[in-house]
């Protein structure tokens, strides 16, 4: 009987230290079915849209919303409308960010403006 509760015990330990290795996971334990990290991700995306004439700004917000639709993908355990317009719409705020980025430097190098 003493043996049954080592080895019960052992196992219970082993299971602890690998629940330790991955501590993220406390973050998706419960999978609650909220659409907080979607609708998240769709707002930081439609604020890179807008920010995206502050380069650094609408970049970041951009890959945050990615970031943001992969955290809910994980969540949920699929991608959902919301999640999916976050993502599209932060990867369309990343190319209009660089793309603004790009044609400021051009312009400034130019100097049409002065």
């Amino acid at each position: 009987m003493e043996e049954k509760t080592n080895e019960f015990e052992e196992k219970e330990a082993e299971k602890q230290n690998k629940e330790e290795k991955f501590i993220y996971k406390d973050l998706f334990k419960e999978k609650n079915n909220t659409r907080v990290w979607s609708l998240a991700s769709l707002l930081a995306a439609v604020l890179s849209v807008i920010f995206c004439f502050l380069p650094v700004l609408g970049i970041i917000l951009s890959l945050f919303s990615v970031a943001l639709s992969v955290i809910s993908r994980r969540v949920l355990g699929y991608f959902d409308g919301l999640s999916i317009a976050g993502l599209i719409v932060g990867i369309f705020g990343f190319v209009f960010g660089i793309g603004y980025s790009i044609l400021q430097a051009v312009l400034i190098n130019t100097n049409l403006f002065g």
